[in-house]
């Protein structure tokens, strides 16, 4: 059996070799279609509100920024954690939602939700202790 095959492609080695061609060739067709990432996207999905308070101590940003927002924020459907950062001039909540979350879903529901509201109602609260009021930003972390 093997004998016969060996002689064959012997006999007709241009028919093998066209046939080894049209293998290689399909074998590269179909790898350059593999929906198969080398690297998978591992980030969980999350969004961050920096908020600008010039003058601001970190203590006195934890306590009139952060802290209010991050209340504000945990009624939020799938609200993983928070987690924050207070410096001076400057707060930075990092919101994470639970995994399957639509990152898009994610930022409308900050950005039009509660925690906005809340969050522009303690810049205005806020907007009279200082002389320029904070500016709320809200930014993608995780960019799809």
């Amino acid at each position: 059996m093997i004998d016969n095959i060996i002689r064959l492609s012997v006999e007709r080695r241009f028919l093998f070799l066209v046939l080894a061609l049209i293998l290689i060739g399909i074998g590269v067709w179909s790898y350059q279609r593999l929906p198969i990432d080398a690297v998978p996207d591992i980030t969980n999905v999350q969004v961050q509100i920096n908020t600008k308070a010039p003058g601001y101590s970190p203590l006195e940003a934890e306590q009139r920024i952060t802290f209010p927002v991050e209340t504000a924020l945990y009624g939020l459907p799938n609200l993983s954690y928070t987690r924050s950062i207070s410096r001076y001039g400057l707060s930075q909540i990092t919101v994470i939602f639970e995994e399957g979350t639509d990152i898009f879903f994610a930022d409308s529901d900050l950005t039009y939700g509660t925690a906005c509201s809340h969050a522009r109602t303690t810049r205005n609260e806020t907007s009279s202790r200082l002389d320029s009021p904070p500016n709320l930003r809200f930014t993608d972390k995780a960019s799809r």
